[in-house]
């Protein structure tokens, strides 16, 4: 399997910018980021409506005290949460979108995916509550676009990231937009060596205020090698990102026989989010087992430093993650 580089390489060499999709839009292709003129239904259009302070339960202001997001959100984790139960295998990492596409339950998740397009208040919520809010929003278009429109393909990776798109609050979204320009805060893509958002940037508000490394175990492409899907509440997203890191940790951290410690290309594509090299090493320690560890201590603990502690990377798995 090509990695990510030389596949990033290929599709810019195809094509200078990916044709949109938008699947939560009635004007499913060409639209350019930004330039969506889709005018917004008013607050009201948005049923069982929540507010921060009554997240678990609708009280008669929270359509006009809230932040519209929070409704949407819990809503939205709802359906996704039916979705999965009933087409996701118990260990999270295989989907049946066959079956999916023609379930009542799809039909009810694609139409909430519409009301994306009313959603508001995106630059003023908590930090945590935007954090949950996208990551849940990027996992079901990835869904979305898996089932509806059978996007995925392990050679097109530059047309799949950058085409398949949420209208959200009016302004077009694609995956790549989601990730690198809102929960990555603008951070360069590290292949493509470019931030998504300029200043003038009407989504550069809805950014996050720094990079959560975490927040990669918590992203599912659709790709076999990616993390299990789980859903994200505000008020669980720390702990459910820790569960997130170590679960992925267990299953891609390990000692090799020649003394190396075996990681997920993740962790090398992303090695900056993490710190670089020392703070990859840090967060291994910490989201690890406890048995694996106490053997990586005890191979830095017969080098001259723990710069010398060699990393190897697993070859990325890019095939679907199709049941």
């Amino acid at each position: 399997m090509q990695n990510l580089s030389i596949l990033w390489s290929f599709a810019k060499s195809k094509m200078s910018s990916p044709d949109r999709l938008v699947l939560n839009d009635s004007h499913e292709a060409g639209n350019e980021a930004g330039t969506n003129d889709m005018v917004g239904h008013s607050v009201q259009a948005l049923s069982s409506p929540f507010c921060v302070q009554h997240i678990a339960d609708p009280c008669l202001d929270c359509a006009r005290c809230g932040n519209l997001q929070i409704s949407l959100s819990s809503t939205l984790r709802k359906r996704i949460l039916k979705l999965y139960g009933k087409y996701l295998s118990e260990d999270g990492q295989t989907v049946d979108y066959s079956s999916m596409k023609g379930s009542p339950e799809f039909q009810e998740y694609k139409e909430l995916a519409s009301s994306l397009k009313t959603v508001s208040g995106l630059d003023s919520s908590p930090e945590n509550v935007r954090k949950a809010f996208w990551i849940n929003v990027y996992n079901a278009l990835v869904i979305h676009a898996n089932v509806e429109a059978d996007a995925y393909d392990p050679s097109k990776l530059f047309q799949f990231f950058g085409g398949v798109s949420y209208n959200v609050a009016g302004q077009v979204c694609s995956l790549d937009e989601i990730e690198h320009g809102i929960l990555r805060a603008n951070t360069m893509h590290p292949t493509a060596k470019k931030v998504f958002f300029e200043n003038d940037d009407l989504r550069l508000p809805w950014k996050l205020s720094s990079v959560d490394p975490r927040l990669h175990f918590a992203l599912v492409c659709g790709a076999k090698s990616c993390p299990a899907i789980r859903v994200y509440t505000d008020a669980n997203i720390d702990q459910a990102l820790d569960m997130a890191a170590s679960s992925f940790c267990e299953q891609h951290v390990s000692i090799t026989q020649t003394g190396s410690v075996l990681l997920s290309k993740l962790l090398d594509w992303y090695a900056a989010d993490f710190g670089g090299k020392a703070g990859v090493y840090d967060f291994i320690l910490k989201y690890s087992p406890e048995e694996v560890s106490s053997q990586i201590k005890s191979l830095v603990s017969g080098l001259a430093s723990k710069d010398d502690l060699v990393f190897e990377f697993e070859q990325y798995d890019w095939s679907q993650n199709r049941r």
